[in-house]
């Protein structure tokens, strides 16, 4: 930068006809209008600027190390899931092109975005993704079937879970075979007061020793009919939270029951944030400023992944068909790559690589990919949730659940 600037004052100090001579000109020039000149010294300086190129790695297993090489083999090596630059800058129209030099023991990692013409600015991303060979296997972090114990207690009763209920809420284990999943000994029953919607049941799963922004959840559900054969309640059911930390808030997602008038019970949407940040408007934890509609309406609702390729497939109707019979859900959220400097609260590289599936019943109902679905400062999923914020617009409304599991790396087999 001295160099540059030391050049410009001494273009600045010439006549234009000694910088022509000094650049091999022969030609007799006239010195220009003082206004031209600054012009003529820009167009110098910004031929010889230059531009970085960064890389994202992910996946990448501790104490496991991969190098990248740029076409102009300037080489980049990670021993940890991180956004750095390459040492060697490139001038706006260069071509480059990043492959692997040096793969992990173990693993295997593939580059994306690692190619093409380099504009003027700086490149942020080219990734890298990184998985164990032989490819992932689903890991189960719980299991809870609700056969052994009669009555959840606080957190106590099953390992990394937190149950319980206030406000006029209840949640027991229900020894009931005629109510129960497939007339199992126990399934959790979570039951809402008439009134006010309000935070009066849960059933949580503490994720924070995983640190994993991606999760998969199976369970058996079911919401009994009133009297009228209406679901008489509604709740946002199903929770994705991010870990609370400070200013920087958290994700939020909620796979949710709806609660407008003629589609009470229905679960009609998948709702988060996009992380949208302009300085001034900062979407940092809503989980509904964000919709996909399982009815497929307002595609543009997902926000900024909206125009920057994200594929959602939505199988065009929401799922009403409680009918006071078990349904089998399979859930699954992935918070969108993003890496954070927080002591410069600077978003130094976000992807838009975000997912969400839904399936009931063996039918599939949502399969969104490249979604933005946090903001960049987020940390990682902090715990699963269960019934949540609810309550009985018609009539008390109950929900039971049993057989979760939640696992990474995929659904169990």
């Amino acid at each position: 930068m001295h160099i540059r600037r030391s050049l410009a004052a001494l273009l600045c100090a010439m006549p234009l006809s000694a910088i022509a001579t000094n650049a091999g000109v022969t030609a007799r020039m006239p010195n220009p209008h003082p206004k031209a000149l600054p012009a003529l010294v820009s167009l110098l300086l910004e031929s010889t600027a230059t531009y970085s190129i960064s890389a994202t790695v992910s996946g990448l297993g501790g104490g496991k190390a991969v190098v990248l090489q740029n076409s102009n083999n300037d080489q980049l090596s990670f021993s940890a899931n991180t956004v750095k630059p390459f040492a060697i800058k490139l001038a706006a129209g260069a071509n480059y092109t990043i492959t692997v030099k040096t793969q992990p023991s173990g693993q295997t990692c593939s580059v994306a975005h690692g190619s093409g013409i380099m504009p003027s600015s700086n490149v942020n991303n080219v990734t890298l993704t990184c998985m164990n060979n032989g490819g992932t296997s689903p890991k189960l972090l719980t299991f809870l079937d609700f056969e052994n114990t009669p009555q959840p207690v606080g957190s106590s009763s099953y390992p990394g879970w937190t149950i319980g209920a206030q406000g006029g809420g209840t949640v027991q284990v229900s020894t009931d075979t005629s109510q129960n999943h497939q007339g199992s000994k126990g399934s959790l029953k979570a039951i809402y007061p008439l009134g006010a919607m309000g935070m009066y049941a849960w059933a949580e799963f503490d994720l924070v020793p995983t640190n994993t922004r991606d999760i998969y959840v199976e369970f058996d559900v079911k919401i009994p009919s009133d009297s009228n054969g209406n679901i008489p309640g509604s709740a946002k059911f199903f929770k994705i939270f991010g870990q609370n930390v400070g200013q920087y808030k958290y994700a939020n997602t909620t796979f949710g029951l709806s609660g407008d008038q003629g589609q009470v019970g229905r679960l009609t949407y998948i709702g988060f944030g996009d992380g949208f940040d302009d300085g001034v408007t900062r979407n940092i934890e809503n989980d509904i400023g964000n919709v996909i509609l399982l009815g497929g309406d307002y595609p543009q609702w997902i926000g900024r992944s909206y125009t920057q390729g994200a594929t959602v497939y939505n199988k065009g109707t929401d799922f009403s068909a409680w009918n006071n019979t078990w349904h089998h859900f399979k859930a699954h959220a992935k918070f969108n790559t993003a890496h954070y400097d927080y002591n410069t609260n600077t978003c130094l590289n976000e992807i838009n690589d975000g997912e969400y599936y839904l399936e009931i019943d063996g039918v599939k109902y949502v399969d969104a990919k490249g979604l933005f679905n946090r903001h960049c400062s987020n940390y990682p999923i902090d715990h699963v949730k269960f019934f949540d914020w609810g309550g009985g617009n018609s009539g008390l409304f109950t929900i039971y659940l049993d057989n979760i599991r939640v696992s990474t790396g995929g659904f169990m087999p």
